[in-house]
């Protein structure tokens, strides 16, 4: 449904655009299907509350439905927060043709698709799992 949307977009592109373009399409789909399945799986966590812990002992003290609204809400955020590194190869890309320095060969082309898949692994997908604090 989100590439039919898009068709009209991408059959002028060519190139890092379409690359950004199919970027965009995937981190959209990503995001959206990411946040739609945590919201909905963790709705019954919402009903009926989740436990509280005691940051000393580890003790279960109470239950929050307030809690597990807010853990809902950023669990569901984080998920859109870790489709975004998606976007980082693709602008890097656009970048680089923009400037001129996309390389013509194949080798130097895919040796540049891969450093930046690797910078997206080590830096981009960390950093987005970072949003909220890791217990």
């Amino acid at each position: 449904m989100i590439r039919m949307a898009t068709q009209p977009y991408l059959k002028s592109a060519v190139g890092a655009r379409l690359v950004v373009m199919n970027a965009v399409t995937g981190l959209f789909s990503c995001a959206v299907g990411g946040w739609m399945n945590n919201y909905v799986i963790r709705a019954p966590e919402v009903m009926r509350g989740i436990g509280i812990q005691d940051p000393e002992t580890g003790k279960i003290v109470g239950v929050s439905k307030m809690c597990a609204n807010s853990a809902r809400w950023q669990t569901a955020n984080s998920r859109v927060a870790m489709a975004m590194p998606l976007l980082f190869p693709a602008i890097m890309m656009w970048s680089i043709e923009r400037v001129g320095l996309m390389p013509k060969k194949v080798i130097p082309l895919e040796l540049l698709k891969i450093t930046l898949l690797a910078i997206q692994l080590s830096f981009a997908v960390p950093c987005s799992m970072a949003c909220y604090p890791q217990f």
